[in-house]
C-alpha cells in the first residue's frame, strides 16, 4: 500500500520525515476481526522532489488479507 503527498519545498529548505504513530487491523468489510497480525513495514520519504510517500506493506503470509491502516508522519523544515 502506498500513498503520496506533494511537499512544497522551496530551494533554500530541507525537510526530514518522523513517524508519530501508526494503527492497523484486519477487517472482514467493515468489521474487525481477530487475527495475528505478524510483521508490518511502514516507510516515509520521498520517491521524487518534493513527493513525500508513505509505504506499508505486510508480510507475505497476510499479504491478501485486508486491512485497515493509519499513518501519521511529522515533517520538519528547516533552512541549509
Amino acid at each position: 500500500m502506498e500513498q503520496s503527498k506533494p511537499v512544497d519545498l522551496r530551494p533554500d529548505e530541507s525537510v526530514m520525515f518522523a513517524l508519530s504513530g501508526c494503527s492497523g487491523a484486519f477487517v472482514a468489510g467493515n468489521v474487525l476481526r481477530e487475527r495475528p497480525l505478524g510483521q508490518f513495514e511502514v516507510d516515509l520519504g520521498f520517491a521524487q522532489p518534493n513527493n513525500m510517500v508513505c509505504r506499508v506493506r505486510l508480510t507475505d503470509a497476510n499479504s491478501d488479507d485486508p486491512i485497515k491502516f493509519w499513518v501519521n508522519a511529522v515533517a520538519l523544515f528547516f533552512q541549509a
